[in-house]
């Protein structure tokens, strides 16, 4: 708990900081509330009114112009609205009820997890995107195309797990079996093993420690694509939790440039234009693009 009242430098940065995120809070939840309706383009551009004045006086804040110019015209930017940034339904009440009985807050969080068999469900009944993705995968293999796994952050490591941990291993063991191994390579030659790339925003420099700013960039994702060397008749698959990530949209962005590409899921906001751009490709099916989570 932080005194107000203290003269410690420590616990008065620490106040100020509280104060700035309780005030972040309470700017990104204002649109549509009294105070906070966009102004026309011209015209002045004041802080919050009633309610919210009463509350950032409160605090002991101000609304400065670049806070109300964040909430009023970059929408763009605004992720509280995406599906993957609401709270879960299921733990609305965690705090109140681990406060009062921690086993029953365990099982509130694990509850959560019920949303997965629930998914594989719903894709067991609808699976045409999962077999198209695995017709597009076959074909490559047979081929002796690529297939390339990108993502950022956490999702960038589902890609190199998909490598690393997966597939190599896969085509390891079978080489260590004499009549299985020469049958795959019979069927997709010597070098099936190096055929699928995963690959993050930043590379393996990212997994050691983060690089900020890469994730912003759509060249990052375009250049990527591009130095491991992915061409057409290739698959790429873009793995996103959101779908707002530009690296992830530059990666997806560029090969339906350069070939075509097949987009899945809708759960985008219609204010989301530059994140709606990743959902309305056109369905040719040479790049399948997928969203982790949605297909």
């Amino acid at each position: 708990m932080i005194n107000a009242s203290t003269d410690k430098p420590g616990s008065a940065r620490a106040l100020k900081t509280i104060r700035s995120v309780l005030f972040f809070a309470l700017i990104l939840c204002a649109p549509g509330r009294p105070g906070l309706v966009p102004a026309a383009r011209g015209q002045d551009q004041t802080a919050p009114a009633s309610a919210e004045t009463s509350l950032l006086k409160f605090l002991g804040v101000e609304a400065s112009a670049e806070s109300i110019d964040y909430v009023q015209n970059k929408t763009q930017f605004q992720l509280h609205q995406l599906l993957t940034e609401q709270r879960h339904p299921k733990t609305w009440s965690l705090s109140e009820r681990v406060r009062k009985d921690a086993a029953a807050g365990l099982r509130m969080i694990l509850s959560v997890d019920e949303d997965i068999v629930g998914r594989l469900r719903s894709l067991a009944d609808n699976p045409a995107g999962i077999d198209e993705m695995a017709r597009a995968v076959e074909g490559a293999l047979l081929g002796g195309r690529t297939v390339y796994i990108y993502g950022c952050g956490a999702t960038g490591r589902l890609a190199k797990q998909m490598e690393s941990g997966l597939w190599r291993p896969f085509w390891r063991r079978a080489a260590a079996e004499p009549k299985i191994g020469a049958k795959l390579k019979a069927r997709f030659g010597e070098d099936a093993e190096g055929r699928l790339i995963g690959e993050m925003t930043g590379a393996d420099r990212a997994l050691i420690s983060s690089l900020e700013g890469f994730e912003d960039l759509q060249l990052i994702g375009r250049l990527q694509l591009r130095d491991r060397g992915i061409r057409k008749g290739d698959v790429v698959i873009c793995v996103t939790e959101g779908g707002e990530t530009s690296s992830v949209i530059g990666t997806i962005l560029a090969a339906r440039e350069a070939w075509s590409a097949s987009g899945a899921g809708d759960m985008f906001p219609p204010t989301l234009n530059r994140k709606q751009r990743f959902t309305d490709l056109t369905m040719l099916g040479t790049i399948i693009c997928s969203s982790y989570g949605i297909f």
